[in-house]
């Protein structure tokens, strides 16, 4: 892990957190991947505190086992076990609360049962102001992450939508590109109204990652202002006037197809005058079919790399892995978290 090379995005992100270090808990601490990241995000000094869920001795074991240079005794790491002796009582307390919000009978033994997951011990530590930012799924499903965000943490206020964004980053040869997918991972068939979410959380999270680029977003279609007649492209159509009337700020246009939203010269010719075609940088895609299809093309095929997925709509991040990261994946995701929490 030492010996990683990394590129200049991922430089951004360690200085941006070196500069401003946060907290973060990463509750799935006993597998070797996360303590690999671990040992990395201690050494590049880019968090204030680590928190990581197991008990000392599982941690102290895996770690030897798996060869990683880990320091204990690092006052910047918390361990659950040694470190945190109320987990338990503060997951509890977590899980009471949200059932009564939502009105719900308070059952000691779902309580019980909803504090005992590790997942969501950490939306628990976030509740309780305990660190800024979480980050699971290498292990735990993305259900366990987003069921521990919805009910330990809660929505943004404003936003009814958690959605799954995917930060698209390519350098070559001087021909550095940044953009935002979303929604690449969540919501299957969005509605008007939660694509207007979808798209200001990608925006958010666009300001956040690039602060040096202006959003421009995109309501993408097979159809471009009108060139066909569908209830796909019209439900583009009235999310892009719902958005615009909703955040006059943004630069947002719609509905329009893929090429007139990035080549400028097929954006003046299907849509003239437009703010955003030809330029746009934030994509918004009608269904998670199309979201997910188009990032995993550009990642394979156009030599992106792919950050994410970021999960966005929570009052803080508590964002997902897929359960095949590695150490390096870990790291840099809990960078990107981190970053969020700023």
């Amino acid at each position: 892990m030492s010996q990683l090379v990394f590129n200049s995005f991922q430089k951004q992100l360690i200085s941006l957190n070196q500069k401003k270090p946060s907290s973060l808990v990463l509750p799935e601490g006993d597998d070797p991947r996360v303590l690999a990241a671990a040992s990395l995000l201690l050494q590049q000094n880019c968090l204030e505190t680590l928190i990581l869920l197991g008990s000392l001795d599982k941690l102290q074991q895996v770690s030897a086992d798996a060869g990683i240079t880990l320091d204990f005794s690092d006052s910047r790491l918390k361990i659950g076990d040694r470190d945190v002796p109320e987990l338990t009582k503060l997951s509890q307390a977590c899980c009471r609360d949200y059932l009564k919000r939502r009105g719900k009978p308070v059952s000691e033994d779902a309580v019980l049962k909803w504090a005992s997951h590790p997942a969501n011990q950490a939306a628990s530590l976030l509740y309780h102001d305990r660190c800024k930012a979480a980050l699971a799924g290498c292990v735990f499903t993305t259900a366990d992450v987003i069921r521990g965000a919805l009910q330990g943490v809660g929505l943004r206020e404003g936003n009814r939508t958690i959605s799954g964004s995917f930060a698209m980053v390519r350098e070559e040869r001087g021909d550095d590109r940044r953009y935002m997918f979303a929604d690449c991972g969540v919501v299957i068939e969005p509605s008007v109204e939660q694509l207007v979410d979808i798209a200001f959380e990608t925006v958010q999270t666009f300001r956040q990652l690039f602060p040096d680029l202006e959003p421009k977003v995109a309501f993408l279609s097979f159809s471009t202002k009108g060139s066909a007649k569908h209830h796909s492209a019209d439900k583009m159509v009235e999310a892009t006037k719902a958005f615009q009337e909703k955040h006059p700020d943004i630069k947002a246009d719609g509905e329009m197809q893929f090429d007139a939203a990035i080549v400028p010269a097929v954006g003046e010719r299907k849509s003239p005058g437009s703010p955003v075609a030809g330029q746009a940088n934030c994509f918004i895609f009608p269904n998670l079919d199309a979201g997910n299809l188009v990032y995993k093309v550009t990642q394979r095929l156009a030599g992106f790399d792919a950050y994410g997925p970021i999960l966005q709509g929570t009052k803080k991040p508590y964002s997902d892995l897929s359960r095949g990261a590695s150490a390096e994946d870990i790291f840099i995701s809990s960078l990107i978290t981190m970053l969020r929490a700023q």
